[in-house]
């Protein structure tokens, strides 16, 4: 069950309630659970269950943690598990109950070589406007600071629910924007995926839409009209690359918050915009199996900008108004000299999901501009 209404928490509480979740497994972010609402909302939900707390302190999804989780999860049994935070918290729970049958999990999933079955249901609760991880039917887990994906119809969480309540108590700035500025990259991506659909585009429009109409009142008034209407966005594409799957500037972002501490969609807003120039600039390379230059004047039209001088100019703007910084020299002074291990690390996967052969070299080009 998606609940996407602005108010639903009588919805989500018949949901808790219901008779088969007698034990209850709550999964969070060891401080955020305490410095928003969410610990509140939960005991007042759960009081008539027995419950158990997992608390992630690691800032991704990594497998120590994942195995910790799972061993707890074989242990106390639990009918429900309520992930509640952002998309490393979503994530680490959508694997862990995943894979808790699993033996061998770190070969198999480095072999990209195991079976999805579910230990129990899954309650998605998101503490960020950003990742869409409550409905993507993948999730992200690092083996030695390694992205891998775990993905599979089963990986998508039974129910899921806005609560812009925790979206505006979340404290952490930094993260907030970060968050953002993801929801919008994952949409932009979506729409130049090799396996983007009629339905993924549709997704895509909608969620492009409501960040450019709310992004700047979010982050200067977070209300809670403002919190739903950022949390809706981040819905729509969590619905768009759950088909379409990202590409180039997802593909490139994973080593910057492994090795250097980049929160992810500020990893990602590094180089967005330089590859969909790239991507334009090189149309007539495009493997893809729709027509590229009309895609380019959808985005254009919804940007309600005219050409891809303009378009750049667009994200730059969003990431001054998100405080996203753009130099990696002023980031971290020691990515610029280590520009060959961001190379090494590049996630395949999604980079091959690019309408355009993207070469190590091209990367390289892209990167030394940023320095």
């Amino acid at each position: 069950m998606e609940l996407i209404d602005k108010y639903n928490l009588k919805e989500l509480k018949r949901i808790i309630l219901f008779k088969k979740y007698k034990k209850i497994l709550i999964v969070a972010g060891s401080s955020s659970y305490f410095s928003s609402k969410a610990k509140v909302l939960i005991d007042k939900l759960t009081k008539e269950k027995i419950t158990n707390l997992f608390l992630k302190k690691k800032k991704i999804p990594e497998y120590q943690e994942l195995i910790s989780l799972i061993k707890l999860i074989n242990k106390f049994h639990p009918n429900l598990i309520i992930a509640i935070g952002g998309g490393a918290v979503l994530d680490l729970s959508k694997v862990a109950n995943s894979l808790a049958f699993e033996q061998n999990i770190k070969k198999k999933i480095i072999a990209n070589n195991y079976e999805v079955k579910n230990f129990c249901e899954i309650l998605a609760i998101p503490m960020t406007a950003g990742t869409g991880a409550e409905v993507t039917t993948n999730a992200v887990i690092y083996l030695k600071d390694i992205k891998y994906s775990v993905e599979g119809s089963s990986v998508k969480p039974n129910h899921m629910a806005l609560l812009p309540e925790l979206i505006i108590t979340n404290k952490k700035k930094d993260i907030i924007n970060s968050s953002a500025f993801d929801c919008f990259a994952q949409s932009v991506e979506s729409m130049f995926s090799k396996k983007s659909s009629l339905k993924s585009i549709k997704y895509s429009k909608k969620s492009i839409k409501l960040f450019l109409e709310n992004y700047k009142k979010f982050i200067k008034n977070k209300s809670y009209n403002n919190g739903y209407l950022m949390s809706l966005a981040s819905y729509y594409s969590g619905k768009a690359i759950s088909i379409s799957k990202t590409i180039a500037p997802h593909a490139v972002s994973y080593p910057f918050t492994s090795y250097f501490n980049v929160n992810h969609g500020h990893a990602v807003s590094l180089t967005l915009d330089s590859f969909i120039e790239y991507n334009f600039d090189n149309l007539e390379l495009s493997t893809a199996n729709y027509n590229i230059q009309d895609r380019y004047k959808l985005l254009f039209k919804i940007l309600d900008v005219n050409n891809i001088v303009e378009f750049k100019k667009k994200i730059l703007e969003i990431k001054k108004n998100l405080h996203l910084e753009r130099k990696l020299s002023l980031i971290n002074k020691k990515i610029p000299g280590n520009l060959d291990l961001i190379l090494k690390n590049v996630n395949e996967q999604r980079l091959s999901n690019n309408p355009v052969r993207i070469e190590k070299k091209n990367i390289l080009n892209i990167l030394k501009k940023i320095i």
